[in-house]
């Protein structure tokens, strides 16, 4: 103890250096760091970046963990009410030479609760230490800070907000986090306990990939639960609002694929929700069937106990999906489940109603064989969906809208997974899905696009 003391008094009475720094909007700063303050990387621009992307008035933010203060003090200047804590007496100490008073800059880590009198908050932001820490120009102080907790970040702050009632109710959480096991885990938790999440924006750096994660409370789960009908496609009322979900315990007459009867079970499950409307949206219709494939993915991730994947895009469930909207399983993938989406008018408001259905048994019919979709019952599924359908369509006061190119790209590692090119006809055709717009799926040969709609 009494070295790491010491090794903390020389760090702190030594010059400080000059960084340079791009922020989120590309613009360099110069900014002089004590040694004993870990100074803004790539990992600040990344969360300066998604903090820059907010759909909303300034209101009241915090900043957890704020360093030197930079990304603070960049949100006070476009008129934020800021807090920010960190439990470096030296980080304080330089924020507020550097920064001044105009921002309340309070020591103490999270679970001290320096900031709770000054709350709720609107927005809460954290960049918790996933680059390499520079052990060089820090103190032990510094480094402890930068040792990964026994609790991940994510439910770190989930829980603190649950205990102290510290986000406003249109609030939301942005997090820097990394692709790992313990992200998805904790991303999967946090969906338990009444939360959904959306990347914001990400990177790559050396081989690592970080995101800002956004998190906020979803659509309230109140489904609408009736014994048998012929489709919940039919009980959703025209003027649902978004959000809403019927559900049934069978369903005996739901269409699937090409106009065919989908034959329920006891056991299997049927929902329908309203995704979108009234207003107008700018999703294209393939961008319609690959969001909700994608939901339903990440769903069975959380249901399963893979965790749920935000930043790596790779799915890890033994769901699969085959273009457009049929859900898969087993080493030669077959049908399981299925997904149909109607759009409804009602004078000028068009809304978009998603049904699912999914089998919890196998069968037969017509002499095809459905498979059942996993051995496990799939009650408790349906508020996984819902969650997950928050996640990629709900429209938040505050939250930037999906990253669609991102959410693409999620689409086409699921669809390798599942083979929607054989393995023999991609060998024959030498093709690689690459492209898929309003008249479907394309690949490249090496020469041509080819359509890949008479191969699927």
């Amino acid at each position: 103890m009494g070295d790491s003391i010491q090794r903390e008094i020389e760090f702190s009475q030594q010059r400080g250096s000059k960084i340079e720094w791009i922020d989120g909007e590309g613009l360099l700063q110069i900014i002089e760091v004590p040694r004993t303050v870990y100074p803004p990387r790539e990992d600040s621009t990344l969360l300066h970046r998604a903090l820059l992307r907010l759909e909303c008035p300034p209101g009241r933010f915090l900043e957890i963990g704020c360093g030197t203060g930079v990304i603070s003090q960049s949100m006070a200047k476009i008129g934020w009410e800021v807090v920010a804590i960190d439990p470096n007496p030296f980080a304080v100490a330089c924020a507020r030479s550097l920064h001044g008073p105009a921002m309340k800059i309070l020591e103490g880590a999270l679970e001290e609760g320096p900031h709770l009198e000054h709350g709720p908050f609107d927005v809460i932001a954290w960049n918790p230490p996933y680059l390499e820490p520079i052990t060089e120009r820090l103190g032990p102080m510094e480094e402890a800070a930068l040792t990964r907790p026994e609790i991940h970040p994510i439910l770190h702050a989930t829980n603190h907000v649950k205990e102290n009632n510290c986000l406003s109710e249109d609030g939301c959480i942005i997090i820097i986090a990394s692709d790992d096991a313990a992200t998805r885990q904790a991303l999967s938790q946090a969906d338990r306990e009444g939360w959904c999440s959306r990347r914001i924006i990400g990177h790559s750096r050396g081989g690592e990939r970080l995101a800002a994660v956004c998190m906020w409370h979803p659509w309230r789960y109140e489904p609408i639960r009736i014994k048998e009908t012929e489709s919940t496609m039919d009980e959703l009322p025209v003027d649902s609002k978004c959000g809403q979900v019927v559900i049934a315990d069978i369903q005996t007459g739901g269409r699937g694929r090409k106009g065919n009867n989908w034959i329920g079970e006891k056991g299997d499950f049927f929902g329908t929700w309203c995704i979108t409307g009234p207003e107008k949206i700018r999703l294209t219709t393939p961008d319609l069937h690959i969001l909700t494939v994608t939901a339903v993915l990440e769903a069975f991730q959380a249901f399963t106990g893979k965790g749920i994947d935000r930043i790596g895009w790779q799915p890890r469930s033994d769901v699969g999906v085959r273009w457009p909207n049929d859900l898969v399983s087993g080493e030669e993938p077959v049908k399981c489940g299925g997904l149909l989406i109607h759009a409804r008018t009602s004078g000028n408001n068009v809304r978009v109603h998603l049904g699912i259905g999914i089998n919890g048994s196998d069968r037969t019919v017509d002499d095809i064989h459905h498979r059942q979709i996993m051995e496990d019952s799939l009650e408790g599924l349906g508020e996984r969906i819902h969650n997950a359908l928050a996640g990629w369509f709900m429209k938040h006061p505050r939250v930037p809208e999906p990253d669609i190119d991102a959410m693409r790209r999620t689409w086409w590692a699921a669809s390798r997974k599942v083979r929607v090119i054989s393995e023999k006809r991609r060998n024959e055709m030498n093709v690689n899905a690459v492209l898929l717009n309003e008249s479907g799926l394309h690949g490249w040969d090496g020469e041509s696009m080819v359509d890949l709609s008479d191969i699927i």
